[in-house]
């Protein structure tokens, strides 16, 4: 049986990096959030209150969305979680909704095509699947391995502070391309976990 791989500090980093990066991107092409999906809830309240009903159903049709997907990635990794790499399944997955978006010129205005609405839907579910097969593999040990607690306490503010550090910027980095790009800029997200994985 071959062993399932696990992670260590340098994977936390980028995925917090891509999190925060795809969390952005879907923002500026969309209008919702595809990783702190919950965070939708108050956007769609905002746009409710504003008149826009038809974007606020939008954003909160993400939360049952996002759910569902968990429900659907348990079911599909739960015999599966050794046999395939869960970083480069997401990043191929990613560049091609990214390919399909350009292609098909949603990136030019998501927010207001159903299809685009569609592809960031399907991002919502590749994140999901991301979040929940990697974390199932994050190595615990390396992270709190200290014995003195001044030590590992120190450790874990350093790692706390650089994994936001990471999400920040891969927020703002998001943003440019988003705005630039729209939603076909996901696929460089997509880019960035399949190199992370040519060597695995």
């Amino acid at each position: 049986m071959k062993l399932t791989k696990t992670y260590g500090l340098s994977t936390i980093f980028l995925l917090t990096f891509i999190a925060g990066y795809c969390d952005s991107v879907t923002l500026f092409s969309s209008g919702f959030l595809s990783v702190h999906v919950f965070g939708n809830i108050i956007l769609a309240a905002y746009q409710f209150f504003d008149g826009n009903l038809n974007i606020a159903f939008t954003q909160l049709i993400t939360v049952p969305i996002y759910a569902a997907s968990i429900l659907a990635v348990q079911s599909i990794t739960y015999r599966n979680q050794a046999n395939f790499n869960p970083i480069r399944v997401s990043g191929l997955s990613l560049m091609l909704i990214g390919l399909f978006a350009f292609l098909t010129e949603n990136f030019l205005d998501a927010a207001d095509s159903v299809g685009g609405q569609i592809l960031c839907f399907m991002v919502i579910f590749v994140v999901s699947f991301l979040r929940y097969t990697s974390f199932r593999r994050i190595k615990y040990n390396v992270i709190f391995n200290s014995s003195q607690t001044t030590r590992a306490g120190k450790f874990y503010t350093h790692r706390m502070f650089f994994s936001a550090l990471a999400f920040l910027t891969g927020f703002l980095f998001g943003g440019v391309t988003g705005h630039l790009f729209g939603l076909s800029a996901i696929a460089l997200a997509g880019i960035i976990l399949f190199l992370a994985t040519i060597n695995d």
